[in-house]
C-alpha cells in the first residue's frame, strides 16, 4: 500500500480542504492512504478522515512557537518518514517549504508542492519568503501541481 502524507488542511472547510478530501473520498483506500499533518488544533473532515483509515498529526505552528516547530516537525520525520512514499504539500504560498525540505531530507522518493493560489495575498514578510524560496523550490519538490497556469507560476 501507498501512504501518502498530506499537509495544507486547517479548521476552515474551504477550497483546499474540500478538494483534497474529494480526492480522498473516491481513492481506491486499499491501495493508497492519505495521513494529514497539520500545525491547526484541528482540521475540517477530521472526524471522516479518521472514520476512512487516515492518521492526522498535530505540530506546533512556526508563527506561534519557533523553536517548538522545528523539535516536533524532526521528531515528527525522524518517527514516520519511513512510512510515506509521498508528501503532497497543498499551500497559497511558499512562504513555508519546510515540509518538503524534511521530506526530502529523510528519503521520502515523492514530493509534490501544489499551489492553489496566484497571488500574494499574506504578509509582506511572507512574500518576501515566498519570493526566496521560489527560487529554491526545484531542490525540494519533485512533482509541481497547480490549480491554474498563473499559480503554477
Amino acid at each position: 500500500m501507498m501512504h501518502v502524507l498530506i499537509f495544507g488542511m486547517n479548521e476552515n472547510p474551504g477550497g483546499m480542504e474540500s478538494f483534497i478530501m474529494s480526492y480522498y473520498r473516491k481513492i481506491d483506500r486499499t491501495r493508497i492512504q492519505f495521513d494529514f499533518l497539520t500545525n491547526c488544533p484541528t482540521i475540517a473532515y477530521e472526524d471522516e478522515i479518521g472514520a476512512l483509515g487516515g492518521r492526522v498529526y498535530k505540530i506546533c505552528a512556526r508563527s506561534q512557537n519557533f523553536r517548538l516547530y522545528r523539535e516536533q516537525l524532526t521528531a515528527f520525520f525522524e518517527e514516520h518518514a519511513a512510512e510515506y512514499q509521498a508528501v503532497w504539500l497543498n499551500t497559497c504560498s511558499l512562504a513555508n517549504i519546510d515540509y518538503l525540505k524534511m521530506a526530502k531530507k529523510h528519503g521520502i522518493p515523492r514530493r509534490i508542492i501544489h499551489s492553489h493560489n496566484s497571488q500574494n495575498m499574506d504578509s509582506s514578510l511572507r512574500g518576501l519568503l515566498h519570493k526566496m524560496n521560489k527560487r529554491t523550490i526545484a531542490r525540494y519538490a519533485t512533482d509541481f501541481w497547480a490549480c491554474s497556469r498563473l499559480a503554477g507560476e
